[in-house]
């Protein structure tokens, strides 16, 4: 019966819902059906929404994990036979309902980068007094090498990283001693290549850190195979050291030139070329921020090649330059041969012949190569070219006259010829432009999706032209307005329904100018004259059901 009772109204409901749509306008019926179907749209939306986002749940709240915590987190996982996936940002995702299970059997793994401090103290603590010589000593390598992939993993690009470090055990006697050397394993974010300027910090922490240990005994590879660093490969280091030089010069030049957007600046140093290799080009194939190593190994590994100098022959008197073999300092990149000195200079009648003693900064010094001179001959500073190319945009955008006019030919090579020197000014902050050893620049113009002539601008009005045009601008507005009200108004109106006027009754005689209601008897009377054979039907049905007759 209850049920019969709620589908007889929720029937009642839906019709009177359906007379009310009925009995509006066209216009408000669709109204309504186009808010029907948006509401129902959004509600199909949130619910697809919530049973995409319910089928998996990240981890960690999504946290990205390292390649050791990985590998802890996916043993667990497995062993739980909990099914999950890895994604390319290295977060784990599980299913929505194990959540809770697969973080409760992660939460006691030992997860995250340790502090370098940390794994220091944790050494120092973990000492035994039954601790064989052996044994300690093997303890302490290995924290050593876990301070260096915690460090190592501090810098820009790199996820992980696995160090090992060969230390020869010393020999007594004559022999010669056998230096330390290193092997670094990376894994980089998306398996991108590092810029040159990581690679030379990799090797500063190294070479800083564990003692005896030069930037020519490192070697340093990523996980596709890509060779940075050789210790059996001196050319590699050196052209290492030198593509790490010219990213650190494009940086400087472009934080002086920072004022033109889209602004792009490379930097080739004049000893790029390594002995046994071909110098690099301009047009050469070979990528400036990159290193071709297989290249570099196919090259002949000479030693005793003297690189391209002067052709211009000592003075008479002085000592040939001795090339000596390759040689490494401690935080310093690897020396190759001296560079041939250039011819002392044309000196006066008369004067003194000076010594030909030179002491020069070793080639790892930041900025220019300063020259201690003590004779008549130098030895070249770092040189090279810096090539920069300004969008053409930029030109267009300063060149535009107050007049909001398109500047001539002329105007815009002055221009140009003031922005190139504005340029220069910037690059001989960073590297000479004058002198023995400046560098040569070349500044290209590069063209971009900035159309050439930019659309004609009306000129600004006048002041009272200005204000007219706002009180005109006002009036038009508050007369939309205006109309827009009216016209709302009167759709309103015409949606109201009329209301019909009341039928006058119809007079009855009996009371024919008289302004007083009948009362009942008169109604009987009246009825009984209009309809007498109903009257009787009625009185003889009242009879026979047992009413009083008086």
């Amino acid at each position: 019966m209850s049920s019969d009772l709620a589908l007889g109204r929720f029937g009642s409901l839906l019709q009177r819902l359906r007379r009310s749509v009925a009995a509006r306008s066209p216009a408000a019926r669709w109204g309504l059906a186009a808010v029907t179907i948006v509401v129902l749209v959004f509600l199909g939306y949130l619910g697809v929404g919530s049973l995409t986002t319910t089928e998996s749940a990240y981890l960690g709240s999504g946290r990205q994990y390292g390649p050791d915590d990985l590998i802890k987190i996916t043993r667990v996982l497995e062993r739980q036979r909990f099914p999950y996936h890895i994604d390319d940002q290295r977060r784990v995702a599980v299913a929505s309902e194990q959540l809770e299970q697969a973080t409760a059997a992660i939460s006691k793994l030992p997860l995250g980068p340790r502090p370098p401090g940390e794994i220091r103290d944790d050494q120092s603590a973990g000492s035994n007094f039954w601790e064989s010589l052996h044994d300690k000593e093997l303890r302490e390598y290995q924290g050593r090498e876990k301070i260096l992939e915690s460090m190592i993993g501090d810098l820009p690009g790199i996820v992980g990283s696995f160090v090992w470090i060969n230390r020869p055990k010393p020999r007594w006697g004559l022999q010669p001693v056998v230096k330390p050397s290193a092997f670094v394993r990376l894994e980089t974010e998306g398996d991108r290549q590092l810029p040159f300027r990581t690679v030379q910090a990799l090797t500063t922490i190294l070479t800083g850190y564990e003692p005896g240990l030069t930037a020519d005994a490192v070697t340093v590879v990523d996980r596709r195979g890509h060779k940075y660093l050789d210790a059996g490969n001196p050319a590699l280091s050196a052209l290492s050291h030198n593509r790490a030089r010219e990213e650190e010069l494009s940086q400087e030049i472009l934080e002086q030139l920072d004022w033109i957007g889209g602004v792009r600046v490379s930097v080739q140093l004049s000893e790029t070329v390594s002995p046994g290799l071909d110098p690099v080009t301009p047009g050469h194939s070979q990528r400036r921020d990159t290193v071709d190593s297989q290249t570099l190994r196919s090259a002949p590994d000479s030693k005793h090649v003297d690189p391209p100098t002067r052709p211009e022959a000592p003075p008479a008197g002085s000592a040939e330059p001795k090339v000596s073999a390759p040689a490494g300092a401690i935080n310093r990149p690897l020396a190759l041969e001296p560079e041939l000195p250039s011819p002392p200079p044309r000196a006066a009648t008369g004067a003194a012949a000076p010594n030909p003693t030179t002491t020069a900064t070793p080639p790892s010094a930041p900025g220019h190569r300063t020259v201690t001179q003590t004779g008549a001959r130098d030895v070249p500073a770092e040189t090279g070219r810096v090539w920069v190319r300004v969008p053409r945009s930029y030109y267009y955008h300063v060149g535009i006259l107050p007049s909001h006019k398109e500047p001539s030919l002329e105007e815009m090579q002055k221009l140009v010829a003031r922005i190139e020197e504005q340029i220069k000014t910037g690059i001989a902050l960073v590297v000479p432009l004058s002198g023995p050893s400046a560098w040569s620049t070349t500044i290209h113009m590069i063209s971009d999706e900035v159309p050439l002539h930019l659309p004609p601008v009306v000129s600004p009005p006048s002041d009272a032209r200005r204000i007219a045009l706002d009180w005109g601008i006002a009036g038009a507005m508050g007369a939309l307005a205006a109309a827009l009200v009216t016209f709302g108004s009167w759709i309103l109106s015409t949606r109201r329904p009329s209301v019909l006027p009341e039928a006058a009754p119809r007079k009855l005689r009996y009371h024919e100018g008289s302004s007083l209601t009948p009362g009942p008897s008169e109604r009987v009377r009246e009825f009984v004259r209009r309809n007498p054979e109903s009257a009787v039907s009625v009185l003889e049905r009242w009879t026979s059901q047992g009413g009083d007759v008086s």
